[in-house]
């Protein structure tokens, strides 16, 4: 279900590539948020991350 953005939700995308002759792929992905999902969704995401230190999860 897509809530209205009157509702404050944001939506959040992503790409991702690996060029090649044979088997490159290109990913793309999107989600839409609730606003009071934003904290729990943002620390899933840096967990995810493990002992990285990159500002961005990819």
């Amino acid at each position: 279900m897509i809530l209205p953005a009157a509702a404050g939700n944001q939506a959040f995308a992503d790409e991702s590539f690996h060029e090649a002759e044979v088997g490159g792929y290109y990913i793309l992905a999107a989600v839409i948020f609730e606003v009071a999902t934003h904290d729990p969704a943002r620390l899933a995401m840096h967990e995810l991350r493990g002992r990285r230190n990159a500002y961005k999860l990819h």
